[in-house]
């Protein structure tokens, strides 16, 4: 029997989301003010990543922290909400997962040109064609940051869709986020920082995590198989 708060590990999950949500807005705030666009004139990226790369890094650091502290156990939550509802073989539930882990990873490795340029007296050193690459490889490397997204929500949305185990308002967001995720990626055809469209499932996935924590902080019963519809 869930008695408390702390034993109903789904809104445990819920806060975990939210609380995620405000370290990275705060890491966000931290980081100071927006990065020079990758096309944009060599001594303005320079001057950027100079005057503010310490700022950035500490915004990065709590950002950080909350992928580690409270995205992971979120993720852990609304994939055991999601296999209980699925039944015995959570094919989808454990792939919703996997995407999970991959868009963390792929968002890592995306984050560590920019966190090249900020650390140390890098930019202040470095040649104009490095500072150059890096910005370019940062932007390539976002592009595929989408798929982890995508990898995530659309086999989330196949369940929530299927087994009405959370509003189905909800499964609907979930797809077309997704689906929104994987038309960014086109993005990558581009010719220059103006076509990049890349980012967009960024601020999309935030929201789909705010709506879900609040849906699952809400619910008062423990998820269970759910009728399929």
């Amino acid at each position: 029997m869930n008695n408390g708060f702390l034993d109903q590990y789904w809104r445990v999950g819920g806060a975990c989301g939210i609380l995620f949500i405000v370290m990275f807005v705060i890491g966000a705030i931290l980081q100071g003010g927006e990065p020079a666009a990758y096309d944009d004139p060599i001594e303005e990226i320079r001057a950027f990543w100079v005057d503010d790369g310490d700022s950035y890094l500490l915004g990065d650091y709590v950002i950080g922290l909350g992928f580690i502290i409270f995205f992971v156990p979120f993720l852990s939550a609304v994939r055991s909400v999601l296999g209980a509802a699925e039944g015995e073989s959570q094919m989808f539930s454990r792939s919703f997962f996997a995407g999970a882990i991959l868009f963390i990873a792929l968002a890592a490795a995306a984050g560590s040109f920019w966190t090249t340029l900020a650390w140390g007296n890098v930019a202040e050193n470095a040649s104009d064609e490095t500072i150059q690459t890096l910005m370019w490889l940062d932007l390539a490397a976002n592009h595929f940051v989408p798929a982890g997204i995508a990898i995530m929500l659309l086999p989330a949305a196949f369940v929530l869709l299927r087994t009405r185990v959370l509003p189905l308002w909800l499964g609907v967001v979930t797809l077309l986020i997704g689906v929104v995720a994987v038309l960014s990626m086109l993005s990558i055809f581009g010719d220059s920082s103006d076509d990049d469209y890349g980012w967009v499932g960024f601020p999309l996935t935030g929201i789909w995590v705010l709506a879900t924590s609040i849906v699952l902080i809400l619910r008062k019963d423990a998820p269970g198989t759910a009728r399929s519809a």
